[in-house]
Parts: structure tokens; C-alpha cells; sequence
């Protein structure tokens, strides 16, 4: 499936991280990249050096509430089709909602043996949803398609 690479390393060269977003880049137009503070004194340099726009978050559990009803509404809703990618399974099954004063929070289940990076991350991006290049107006497309005179 290609959808994980183990690299041998004592610890992972942020070079490769790098790489990975420039793919991704070609590969999908990605422009605009949502870290938290973890590495990014590290990373956001180095992205930023390669053209990326780089959002760094100082506090991303503060924008859980903010984002908490386009998570909601995009999986009720099957806006997110994560396909056969048991990572991404793996990842969003590892996180429950938690209702707190400021709203709601997506944690961990269980703090130490639950990975949750992959799902924090579709969050941070999230947070820059509607900035998509791709945003399609279905009924406007229809309507063309109608129109037209075969």
C-alpha cells in the first residue's frame, strides 16, 4: 500500500520529512502546511525554504472546539473518505471526544500506548479547509452539464 516507510535511523532527519511535503506538493499542490510546535523550530525553517507557507500552532487542543463541528459534520455527513487506509482507521479510532468548558477536545484514549498523530494532523489541516483549491460547486457543474447538446 505504500502508506508508511520505516527508516532506520537513531532519529528521523527532518530531511525526510521535507521531501515527503515536496512530493506531496507535486503530487497534490500543497502549499500550506499546519504544524504544531513540536520540531518546528526545526522544520518550519526548512519547509519555508523550499516555498511551503508554514502555520505553526501554538496551542492546536485551543482550535479542537473551533473545528469540532466540521469534524462532526464531515464524518456524519461521509465527507471523509479516508478509503482503505488502516492507518488513517488506526489513528481516528485511537481518539475520543471529550466535552470540556471551552468545548469539545479530541484526545487520546489511552495517553500512552494510543498514536493519534495521523488524526491530530487531518485536524491542524482542517483548520485550513477552506483555503482548497479544489472546492467544487456540484450544482453549478450539473447545470453546465445539462445545458450541454449532445
Amino acid at each position: 500500500m505504500g502508506l508508511m516507510k520505516v527508516i532506520d535511523e537513531p532519529s528521523l532527519n527532518p530531511k525526510h520529512i521535507v521531501d515527503w511535503f515536496i512530493e506531496a506538493r507535486e503530487e497534490y499542490g500543497v502549499r500550506i502546511i499546519v504544524m504544531d510546535n513540536y520540531k518546528a523550530d526545526i522544520l518550519g525553517p526548512m519547509l519555508e525554504k523550499e516555498g511551503f507557507e508554514v502555520i505553526r500552532l501554538k496551542r492546536p487542543s485551543n482550535l479542537h472546539p473551533l473545528l469540532a463541528p466540521r469534524v462532526e459534520d464531515g464524518f456524519a455527513n461521509h465527507k471523509f473518505i479516508f478509503g482503505d487506509n488502516p492507518l488513517m482507521r488506526w489513528f481516528t479510532n485511537n481518539v475520543y471526544v471529550k466535552e470540556t468548558q471551552i468545548g469539545k477536545q479530541f484526545l487520546k484514549k489511552e495517553e500512552v500506548k494510543r498514536k493519534t498523530d495521523g488524526f491530530q494532523a487531518f485536524v491542524h489541516a482542517l483548520y485550513k479547509a477552506t483555503e482548497l483549491d479544489d472546492q467544487i460547486d456540484y450544482d453549478n457543474a450539473f447545470d453546465i452539464l445539462s445545458e450541454l447538446d449532445f
